[in-house]
């Protein structure tokens, strides 16, 4: 029983031209409005080595999608008085080296912290101590606060570590316990063992490449090169991109929050199939796992399609889902 409610049709229609035009080979979309789930969408192939379709409750990445999740935390911190924007880091991480460095700093991406310089190993993103401490010893790249630098992987440890020194949980613990957890949703900085068959498989598209350009550039190369080729880790703590969840249940519709979000996750293939489409409403959501339980990782690959059929939908899409056809590192 497929539905869209009515005056979202629209919406419906450009989920299949993803398939059909677009290189789509697995994705799911869900949108609420005035608090009511009125599009939920998904299709495809969420595994293509084990031609797993794409199911309602299949989990994916959302990437960078991560730092907004950590921002919450810590602006719940804000609220109750634990934390302050003005202070500097080192009144909360007393090992942190540099007391110009204030948490606005952190929390903007202007503490001219972007990347490491001293060398790491793939295998050291998963080692949080270890590039939490290398970070206390690291010397801004410029003035804290004087420049504006997105600060991809490092955002994670620095604000993670934040909420850590504070709270004494981790950015994902707390994640689940204050956030994820009362609202009723799937989505974890960390993911659990249990949750992993759920999880749609990625891999890189045949056309990835970095879009810095060919010249080569000290700093880009200690944020996007140091190592080289990052890859996901799903079950490890990267607190600034890697977060797993299902669209529809990434949803808020608790009165206390907002209605409206998006989330995004990201896959790449080739082949073309039509998707499946069904609107539902949410059943009692499961309370989400810290990231404590949580498994090695495994390469990820990507998705492929299966034909589904065709429902009536519509309109404007406001929240979450999963994408397309090309995957981040």
């Amino acid at each position: 029983m497929t539905r869209v409610e009515p005056g979202f049709e629209l919406v419906a229609e450009e989920f299949e031209r993803n398939f059909g035009e677009r290189g789509e080979h697995g994705a799911a979309f869900a949108a609420v409005a005035d608090g009511e789930l009125v599009v939920d969408l998904w299709g495809g192939t969420a595994d293509q080595t084990r031609g797993a379709p794409w199911r309602e409750d299949t989990v994916c990445l959302v990437f960078s999608g991560a730092k907004g999740l950590v921002a919450t935390c810590l602006l719940l911190l804000i609220e109750r008085g634990k934390l302050e924007l003005d202070a500097p880091l080192s009144r909360y991480w007393p090992q942190f080296g540099n007391e110009r460095v204030l948490v606005r700093h952190a929390v903007s991406h202007t503490a001219g912290l972007p990347g490491i310089r001293a060398p790491v190993a793939l295998l050291d993103l998963l080692d949080y101590e270890r590039m939490t401490s290398l970070l206390e010893a690291e010397e801004p790249y410029w003035e804290p606060g004087t420049r504006l630098a997105y600060h991809a992987l490092t955002f994670g440890w620095l604000c993670g570590e934040l909420v850590r020194r504070i709270d004494g949980r981790t950015v994902g613990t707390f994640f689940a316990g204050e956030v994820a957890g009362p609202l009723g949703l799937e989505l974890w900085l960390g993911l659990p063992d249990e949750v992993e068959p759920r999880v749609a498989r990625l891999r890189r598209a045949p056309d990835y490449r970095p879009s810095w350009g060919d010249e080569a550039d000290p700093l880009v190369e200690t944020v996007y090169e140091n190592p080289g080729r990052v890859r996901p880790h799903r079950g490890r703590r990267l607190p600034a991109r890697r977060v797993a969840g299902a669209a529809r249940r990434l949803l808020v519709r608790d009165e206390r929050a907002p209605r409206r979000g998006r989330r995004r996750a990201r896959a790449a293939a080739p082949g073309r199939a039509r998707p499946s489409r069904q609107l539902r409403r949410p059943r009692p959501g499961l309370a989400p796992v810290s990231e404590e339980s949580r498994r090695t990782p495994t390469p990820l690959t990507s998705t492929s399609r299966t034909p589904v059929a065709k429902p009536p939908s519509r309109g404007a899409a406001i929240a979450s889902g999963s994408k397309t056809t090309t995957s981040a590192a």
